[in-house]
């Protein structure tokens, strides 16, 4: 016990927590207030007596005192009472804390109003509590963490306020025999005995995380009354089979269902006009959704994760669909859009192996990256005349995809729109496109000057139509069946990343007239042993070779790129560049790779092979290079005579000496002229 001297009005905060050997505490008439948690876990306490001046006791004064059985008061006291050990204010319309050594069941008398914050908080022996009609107002975690199994209440007119009953997680029931005008927020957070909660006809709003964590509730029916369904209301409510929402409600908020693991099917009423963002993020078992009209919007991340949704129904009044809003849903085979949709969001489709066709409105303008990435079994797509834009990635790793149609609106196309799709083997373009024209099941710029996109299911090798001058920024990115390109003489320009990745390219012959050569523009062509650069190249961009980890000669027949490069032969390890004679510019090395004088060669039959007749052999040399071949009967004393110039305009030219049976022994040499 305690003693408290005179002249204390008031006890302070905690003011005797945690002092466990303390079994009755008297609180004198002179003190006027108890504060917050001020008997905190004084788990000895079984009787406190409060005098006739103590006008306000604080929320959790006595938290934790888990065997105090009663709490009494003077029956002079103006400002409180007491009632079956259970502390009120005085006319009994408010309950202020309740014993948390009380055991069983308890009945709240008629007539109080209010039951205030934590009244019950934390109490371990609460059996069934009834609340009356009279009741209006739980307040903030009232019960919070009390071990209450089943709850009877009987006002409609009840608003329960914030975690009122959260974390009691004995709680196995919950019976409104008159609905609650409203459920706050977390309300019944974390009760993960409940297995049944029927809120009636008259509960107007479920708040925020409401039911959140309820484990064990299997069914939920939200009636007419209900207008919003709170964000996060039901989420990891992992037991839940089936919910029918009722038309009334209006708003579902964000992540109301989310996490709701066992939910097989949902139907969504046409008064609903808001359906929040990821509201059934994670409904693994969900295979079935109807949507009815009236809502405009599916919200970002609305069914994300739904890996066995096989059926939905989108309405017609839907304009939007959000970005990820159908993520990963795998097993989706098929899905109808409406055809005044308007917006396709990121990734609104992503990961929808399951889908085999989709028809895209031309309502849509941009269809944007991600949309449909990893739709790998998408055989057809049907992209509606009104589309303008196929941003970057929006359909990359459809690689069933056989087919594009580019309907008269597309103005803007990129290569990576059907980035890893290789079984793409062809575009076709409307011929009234203002912008691009079509040809051989390719992509070019309207006057064919550019060519935009080559398909990535393309194999073997291809000619560049003659005219084309610019090959645009990723054309054949990713072609990994590409062995072979013949670029026209025409091409000036070959722009970034236009062959990158283009791991089956072993033969490239690049024109005199190019100019540029952008960045990474031969990026990771694992093919690729050798490439001649023509001496009118007068920029080439940086990580142009990068991981060409077989690239073992680059040519350069004209002056040195420059220093400053980091990493335009990163990744390659054998390689040696080689220069002409005559060229400016040239040092040890270039980017880390060493440099050679590059000098013409003779390439003659091999022993044993067949030797022609009349004698020759191959000269390989840089382009427009002259060659001179000259001849000797005696290397001792040597008197060399030219015998036949050749200007090099492949690369290489072929010599053979009509007269070489003329002479017991003849030499040959090749020099520059």
């Amino acid at each position: 016990s305690i003693s408290i001297p005179e002249g204390v009005t008031n006890i302070g905060v905690g003011a005797f927590a945690y002092c466990s050997g303390l079994t009755e505490v008297v609180i004198p008439n002179q003190v006027e207030s108890v504060a917050g948690w001020t008997f905190s876990s004084c788990s000895g306490l079984t009787n406190v007596v409060l005098g006739t001046n103590v006008s306000t006791v604080g929320n959790r004064a006595f938290v934790g005192c888990n065997n105090l059985l009663t709490i009494s008061v003077s029956p002079d006291s103006p400002y409180m009472s007491s009632h079956a050990g259970v502390l009120f204010d005085k006319d009994q319309k408010t309950l202020v804390a309740y014993p948390s050594g009380k055991y069983g069941d308890y009945i709240v008398p008629d007539g109080v109003t209010s039951s205030q914050a934590y009244s019950f908080v934390a109490c371990p022996s609460l059996g069934t509590l009834s609340i009356p009609s009279t009741v209006t107002n739980v307040g903030d975690e009232a019960f919070y963490v009390a071990s209450l199994r089943s709850l009877i209440v009987s006002n409609s007119a009840l608003n329960i306020a914030q975690w009122g009953f959260g974390e009691c997680w004995s709680l196995t029931t919950v019976d409104f025999v008159d609905s609650p005008s409203r459920i706050g927020d977390f309300a019944f957070y974390g009760c993960t005995s409940l297995i049944e909660a029927d809120l009636g006809n008259s509960c107007l709003a479920i708040g925020n995380h409401a039911f959140d964590n309820c484990t064990a509730l299997t069914n939920m029916v939200v009636s007419g009354s209900v207008t919003s369904i709170g964000a996060w209301a039901f989420n990891v409510c992992i037991g839940m089979t089936n919910v029918t929402i009722s038309p009334g409600v209006s708003n579902i908020g964000s992540n109301a269902f989310s996490r709701c693991w066992s939910l097989t099917s949902i139907t969504i009423p046409s008064s609903v006009t808001n359906l929040g963002s990821y509201a059934f993020d994670h409904c693994a078992r969900l295979s079935g959704v109807t949507i009815s009209n009236g809502i405009t919007k599916i919200a970002d991340g609305t069914f994300n994760y739904c890996g066995q949704l096989t059926s939905v129904t989108i309405p017609s009044s839907v304009t939007n669909v959000g970005d990820w809003a159908f993520f990963y849903c795998a097993n989706l085979p098929t899905v109808v859009l409406p055809t005044n949709l308007t917006k396709l969001g990121y990734g609104a489709f992503y990961f929808c192996t399951g889908l085999t066709n989709i028809v895209i409105p031309g309502g849509v303008p941009v269809i944007r990256t991600f949309t449909f990435n990893n739709c790998y079994n998408l055989v057809s797509l049907s992209l509606g005349n009104g589309i303008t834009n196929i941003e970057q990635g929006a359909f990359w790793d459809c690689y069933s995809l056989p087919a594009v149609f580019l309907p008269a609106s597309i103005s803007k196309l990129s290569p990576a729109s059907f980035d890893n799709c290789s079984s793409l083997a062809q575009y076709v373009v409307d011929p009234a496109n203002p912008n691009y024209s079509g040809m051989g099941g390719v992509v070019f710029s309207k006057d064919f000057k550019t060519l935009v996109c080559y398909p990535q299911g393309g194999s073997g090798s291809y000619t560049i139509p003659d005219g084309v001058t610019t090959l645009a920024s990723m054309a054949f990115i990713r072609c990994a069946g590409l062995t072979n390109v013949v670029i026209p003489n025409s091409v000036t320009n070959i722009a970034d990343g236009v062959f990158y990745q283009c791991n089956g390219l072993t033969n490239i012959v690049l024109p005199n007239g190019l100019l540029s050569i952008g960045d990474s523009a031969f990026h990771s062509c694992l093919g690729l042993t050798s490439i001649v650069i023509p001496s009118n190249v007068s920029f080439i961009g940086e990580y142009t070779f990068e991981e060409c980890y077989n690239l073992q000669s680059v040519y350069f027949c004209g002056n040195s790129p420059g220093d400053g490069y980091v990493a335009l032969f990163n990744g390659t390890s054998n390689l040696v560049v080689y220069y002409l004679p005559g060229t400016s510019g040239w040092t040890s090395n270039l980017a880390g790779a060493p440099t050679m004088l590059w000098l013409p060669t003779m390439i003659i039959p091999m022993e044993g092979s067949t030797r022609p007749n009349p004698f020759g052999f191959n000269i390989n040399w840089a382009s427009g290079q002259t060659i001179v071949v000259e001849a000797s009967t005696n290397l001792l004393s040597p008197d060399w005579q030219p015998v036949q110039t050749n200007t090099l305009t492949t690369g290489y030219a072929y010599f053979s000496d009509l007269l070489w049976t003329n002479y017991p022994n003849r030499f040959y040499r090749i020099r520059s002229q």
